[in-house]
């Protein structure tokens, strides 16, 4: 085999499971002696972590712990608290669950905390963790599928036919799952040999797995040719589900791509034409086989109408994504909706949000910066915020966006100051600046504006603080958590603010210094990716995962697509449930000159 190509079943397993998003088993029961206020907020702070909202729920949770040390809610909202951490980083999240689940007595936020903590080992490709921690769960009913699944999806170590052990057993205390558990366990199957499948059609061809495990003996059996083997391995199988002697070539999915090749945004288009040429060159995605990618340009608006029509009518699409500015999005999502074609598009455009039809954004939204820069900046102790922002529209959405979040967190915001697009007077702006009440600064804008602005800042005695502080108590100094705006994310921003700069936080969607994003950097090739590049990337991925949804269920490629989940890419991942699909943001932190992922 190829040494480029990797085994498919782990990966596979491990959508199945880490994809789907958070696992879906249970919002705790509370204990009937909590008080009515103490319930309330935990039940807001509940509802805020259902509905995505970062961090608003880790506002809520916070405050509830703060305001009632004491209260027996405290180890379920720590819980929550440490599942927030593994949506960000599954690494620290598995790390802060499993202490938890130590310390905490016998009960459910003990449970809870070891088998999320389980769950985020194995997202975190720790798969000795979990592989040690997620067993005990398999007899339990509500979390016996998500725990099989992710030991299953974190495959290093683990023994193909341990992995159908582990379906099984699930399959047995979760019967309503057995159907998902039986898919699953194709992948695992698929790396039996003959002698392997043998043993696993003994301990599993009668039971749940029964179809997965027979069809790989049957088809082992017919290569080493022994018909007599396959007619037994079939033997009992429900009347049509034999494997036929020559199996149909998979068809591989269709998917449009629509980039700005002319126009105005041509620049963007080009570069990502660039990396579909890439993707076309790689021949796994770790999704199963490589998809048809068809390029149209749609640079104007009318050429972005007659692309769409083009992949829907003559070339026969599952999807469509691509990349659209001002003047093209609203067209192109007119012309997806009166098609009924999925199309999941790169774009700012509120306008083409506002199409009634399934049309998806990929792209950040001022909304999520505001809430992820609140929620970031709120978990490392920030209390009381200040905004600095330009007169622009631009910095206006942001700073309102960010002050909604930060009351709604519980927070309280100090006030705001402006700076005008041409000539700042930066030396008066942080000079009233450095004298606020505040331990936060956000700072919506571009990287060659906060750099002058945070050294101005410095000069007045007020610093980036950073994870870990930086001055201690030395006189005439005054720390604050110091936050931006994904713009942030650029070579001029530690170029420019040297020192200044160290200890700010960065909300992104992509970056080259995480794991994910240099595996990106590694599959691409060329230039260094950026937000757009994953973006597209994580898009095609999940038009893959929705036409094998669609084909292994039966429905349509808007059904397959709504309500998806997708992790593991280069991006945080989508949420199709939402049409602002794209759902947290990664946060980086400047340190020694350079972006690292924020501890």
């Amino acid at each position: 085999m190829n040494g480029l190509v990797r085994p498919l079943w782990p990966v596979v397993a491990l959508c199945l499971a880490a994809c789907a998003g958070r696992p879906a088993v249970e919002r705790d029961a509370l204990p009937p002696e909590v008080p009515a206020q103490e319930r309330a907020q935990f039940e807001k702070a509940v509802a805020a972590f259902d509905a995505n909202e970062a961090g608003n729920a880790r506002g809520r949770f916070e405050k509830l712990i703060a305001s009632a040390p004491d209260s027996v809610l405290v180890p379920h909202a720590r819980v929550y608290l440490g599942r927030l951490t593994a949506e960000q980083d599954a690494g620290k999240g598995a790390d802060a669950l499993l202490a938890l689940g130590r310390l905490l007595p016998e009960g459910e936020p003990r449970t809870a905390a070891r088998f999320y903590g389980g769950i985020a080992a194995a997202q975190a490709r720790r798969c000795l963790t979990a592989h040690k921690v997620l067993p005990e769960f398999l007899d339990d009913a509500r979390r016996a599928a998500e725990a099989a699944q992710a030991m299953v999806g974190c495959a290093r170590g683990l023994d193909p036919l341990v992995a159908l052990a582990a379906l099984d057993r699930a399959a047995k205390a979760a019967p309503e799952s057995a159907e998902a558990l039986a898919t699953s366990a194709e992948a695992p199957a698929a790396q039996l040999d003959l002698a392997g499948a043998k043993q696993a059609v003994d301990r599993f061809g009668a039971g749940a797995l029964r179809m997965p495990v027979r069809h790989r003996l049957a088809e082992l059996a017919r290569a080493a040719g022994d018909q007599a083997l396959a007619r037994q391995a079939l033997a009992g199988l429900d009347e049509g589900a034999a494997v036929p002697m020559v199996a149909p070539a998979a068809k591989r999915i269709r998917i449009g791509v629509v980039l700005p090749l002319s126009g105005r945004s041509r620049p963007l288009g080009q570069r990502l034409e660039a990396t579909v040429n890439a993707l076309r060159r790689t021949a796994e995605d770790g999704l199963g086989e490589a998809p048809e990618l068809i390029l149209r340009d749609g640079g104007e608006a009318a050429s972005a109408q007659a692309a769409i029509a083009d992949l829907v009518e003559t070339e026969h699409v599952f999807g469509i994504i691509g990349a659209f500015d001002g003047t093209t999005a609203k067209a192109a999502a007119e012309a997806a909706a009166e098609r009924g074609v999925p199309l999941l598009m790169l774009t700012v455009s509120d306008a083409a949000m506002r199409v009634d039809g399934p049309i998806w954004r990929l792209l950040y939204t001022p909304v999520l910066v505001a809430r992820t820069a609140a929620g970031a900046a709120m978990a490392r102790g920030g209390k009381v915020a200040a905004v600095l922002r330009p007169e622009t529209p631009y910095g206006e959405v942001h700073a309102r966006w960010f002050a909604d979040a930060w009351r709604a967190g519980g927070g309280q915001v100090a006030g705001e100051l402006t700076w005008p697009a041409n000539k700042p007077d930066w030396k008066a702006i942080t000079a009233r600046l450095a004298h606020a009440p505040f331990d936060t600064l956000f700072v919506p804008g571009d990287p060659v504006a906060a750099s002058l602005a945070l050294r101005h800042l410095a000069a007045a005695g007020v610093w980036a603080k950073g994870s870990k502080g930086r001055f201690g108590n030395e006189k005439g100094v005054r720390e604050v958590i110091v936050i931006g705006t994904p713009e942030w994310y650029s070579d001029d921003l530690p170029r420019l603010g040297g020192r200044y700069v160290q200890g700010a936080f960065v909300p992104v969607p992509f970056a080259v210094e995480t794991a994910r994003g240099a595996a990106l950097a590694r599959r691409l090739g060329g230039p260094t990716p950026t937000a757009f590049d994953a973006l597209l990337v994580d898009g095609v991925a999940a038009l893959v995962q929705a036409g094998g949804r669609a084909a292994s269920e039966g429905v349509d490629a808007v059904t397959a697509l709504r309500g998806l989940k997708t992790e593991g890419g280069a991006t945080p991942g989508f949420d199709l449930s939402a049409r602002d699909a794209l759902p947290t943001l990664f946060l980086l932190e400047v340190d020694d000159g350079r972006f690292t992922p924020a501890r």
